[in-house]
């Protein structure tokens, strides 16, 4: 039934978010050392006009098997050098500076016939835990007050995760507070103020980003066209035209998507945690195409995203059309509308905390919802949904709606339903309130009704408990009594 796939679907995709929220933490964790390694050997006095330029062709580096020995190689076209008076400048057009790559956990060198580099490292390095980096037509520019880094391709793996950038250009800088030669300047030069978007300025072609991660909770592969991230002191702003994430079982698709949230202005290092959390404080995202696809059981979920917003510890959730296909029926929710408590402590991404809040003190209205036996052909209009201009919420009539005007209150665990049902040709109030008892340990719900009010003044709760009964079915629902069981 479209119920059962209906509440399935929300509780698999959050699940699926979750998984790509933790994976991304563990990226930025493994990215940002990467991107600090060239200031690692740093031992240079701050001046505002020093800085170091590197152009790399190639660099293939892949941990050695037992910790040491040949790790790749590097080709450079030029190293351009500026430092308090001394300037170099290394011209390798001729390739004559090509190098092999040699790798202990505390060492890193560069040999070739005309070239032999060896610099220490930290004992906690990042080269000790990532198996693979390969960069491609690529430029560092590093200088006291800005730092700069764009190509044509860099990409690179480790024990559970691969990330790959195309097509991309990372500017950090903007305070003369950082001095970003140095590895902690850099990290809060780029917290400060900085800016990702496509390798070329005004390209019709966004920046490309691929990211896989290995995790307990299941594999996910993340592809995204990004036309920006700008991180300015107090605030992350993120503009994307095409994502999909990729989890056992699901696919997930968004067309633009914009995502707007706070930080902290006084970070100063890299502490994911607490950017996640500031993050998810303050947020608002705005995507009027999602689609997930679920594989198993062919049944895909439409939502036109007008706004989720996360302010003074409210969460607010706005759509105009929310719609559930399968091969069989189609189910559309027109104007829906959900305001929720959501204190700053809890997790957006556990769907049992979110449920224990709204619960508490929540707010959920639906103006129609309208079903047909036209399922298979909105399945097939989904396939067009990015490529063309196709919203398949309008296409249903909401004038089909037989429920309308849908208003429900929880206050307390208490909650409060009214609706307009049709019946034949007549529409009819009912309400409904219930006792809520949540289960969070055991992902379980359990509505105890304890007043009705039917048609024509009836009050039988049994009545009502049948009516249930004969619409409303699936594995996740049962009934035992007066009282709704919904196990997720």
């Amino acid at each position: 039934m479209i119920s059962d796939y209906w509440s399935g679907g929300v509780k698999f995709t959050l699940k699926g978010l979750e998984t790509q929220v933790s994976a991304i933490k563990m990226g930025m964790k493994k990215l940002v050392p990467i991107l600090c390694l060239a200031t690692s050997i740093n031992v240079f006095a701050v001046n505002s006009s020093n800085f170091i330029e590197i152009d790399i062709s190639k660099m293939d580096y892949k941990l050695p098997e037992k910790g040491s020995g040949d790790a790749g190689i590097l080709n450079f076209r030029q190293v351009n050098l500026s430092w308090d008076g001394m300037n170099i400048g290394i011209n390798n057009s001729n390739k004559i500076f090509d190098s092999k790559i040699f790798f202990r956990p505390r060492f890193i060198g560069f040999a070739g016939e005309h070239l032999n580099l060896g610099f220490q490292l930290e004992e906690e390095n990042a080269l000790k835990t990532i198996n693979t980096l390969n960069i491609q037509e690529s430029k560092f520019l590093i200088n006291p007050q800005f730092f700069s880094f764009n190509g044509k391709e860099f990409a690179m793996t480790d024990a559970s995760m691969k990330l790959k950038l195309k097509k991309f250009n990372l500017y950090c800088g903007g305070s003369a507070k950082y001095d970003l030669t140095t590895a902690d300047g850099i990290i809060a030069g780029c917290l400060m103020e900085s800016l990702i978007n496509a390798q070329e300025e005004n390209s019709l072609s966004a920046a490309e980003v691929e990211y896989y991660s290995v995790s307990e909770t299941g594999d996910m592969n993340l592809v995204s066209k990004l036309n920006n991230i700008e991180l300015s002191p107090a605030q992350i702003i993120a503009d994307t035209t095409r994502n999909t994430i990729d989890i056992p079982g699901y696919k997930i698709d968004t067309g633009a998507a914009k995502v707007a949230c706070a930080k902290d202005p006084e970070l100063k290092e890299l502490n994911s945690e607490k950017m996640t959390k500031d993050c998810l404080g303050d947020l608002e995202v705005v995507a009027r195409k999602i689609v997930f696809n679920d594989e198993k059981e062919e049944t895909k979920f439409f939502i036109d995203l007008e706004k989720l917003q996360i302010k003074d510890e409210r969460l607010i959730f706005k759509t105009p059309s929310t719609q559930i296909a399968d091969k069989e029926s189609v189910t559309t929710l027109f104007d829906t509308k959900v305001a929720c408590m959501k204190s700053f402590d809890s997790d957006l991404f556990d769907m049992q905390q979110v449920l224990a809040e709204c619960f508490k003190d929540g707010n959920l209205a639906i103006s129609k919802i309208a079903s047909n036996d036209d399922g298979k052909k909105y399945l097939d209009l989904y396939e067009g949904i990015f490529e063309n201009d196709l919203n398949p919420g309008q296409r249903q009539r909401s004038s089909d709606a037989d429920v309308k005007n849908i208003s429900v209150g929880f206050k307390n665990n208490k909650v409060f339903l009214s609706a307009d049902v049709k019946v034949l040709i007549k529409n009819f109030t009912i309400t409904v309130q219930a006792d809520v008892e949540h289960h969070p340990k055991d992902n379980t719900i359990i509505f105890h009704v304890t007043k009705t009010r039917l048609p024509f003044g009836i009050g039988w709760r049994k009545l009502l408990m049948y009516f249930l009964k004969k619409n409303l079915v699936g594995s996740f629902i049962t009934y035992e009594g007066n009282s709704i069981i919904i196990k997720m």
